[in-house]
């Protein structure tokens, strides 16, 4: 049976899994704890996680080949998963987490991103929102370009 529905999970993560791929002025900026969120699908009627958004097999490789004799848990470079050596993103018909053992708070289940982000907005400053929209995002970007090509 092939995918009947989606769904949205909504968590706050802690930001220090993040350090790799955010750094310096951005780290400082951001809050402690940041909104995430990932798709579940109803497949063979069972709920399934598929978690993680900038963590591709370029990037995951890139962030391995930094950290080629790591085993067991990992959290940095946006990755925060019990066993690194086998973090595979070849998605088997199960779960799939990238990010998620630095969930902090379990927000639950929504049916849209915009049912989550109206109960659980990202609060900072408006001076922090625009450096983060006009700098943060371009300098993150770019750190995960560089990991990709790594």
């Amino acid at each position: 049976m092939w995918l009947l529905s989606k769904r949205l999970h909504g968590s706050e993560v802690s930001k220090y899994f993040q350090e790799g791929a955010t750094s310096g002025l951005i780290a400082k900026l951001a809050p402690e704890n940041i909104a995430h969120t990932w798709v579940e699908v109803l497949y063979n009627d069972k709920w399934i996680a598929l978690e993680g958004v900038i963590t591709d097999e370029s990037y995951v490789q890139g962030v391995k080949k930094r950290y080629p004799d790591k085993d067991g848990a990992f959290k940095g470079y946006a990755i925060s998963v019990p066993d690194f050596k086998n973090l595979d993103l070849n998605w088997k018909g199960e779960n799939l987490y990238v990010q998620n053992t630095s969930v902090v708070e379990d927000y639950g289940v929504y049916e849209s991103p915009d049912a989550f982000f109206k109960e659980h907005r990202q609060t900072w400053s408006k001076m922090k929102n625009f450096a983060y929209v006009h700098y943060g995002r371009k300098v993150m970007n770019k750190n995960v370009a560089v990991i990709r090509e790594y």
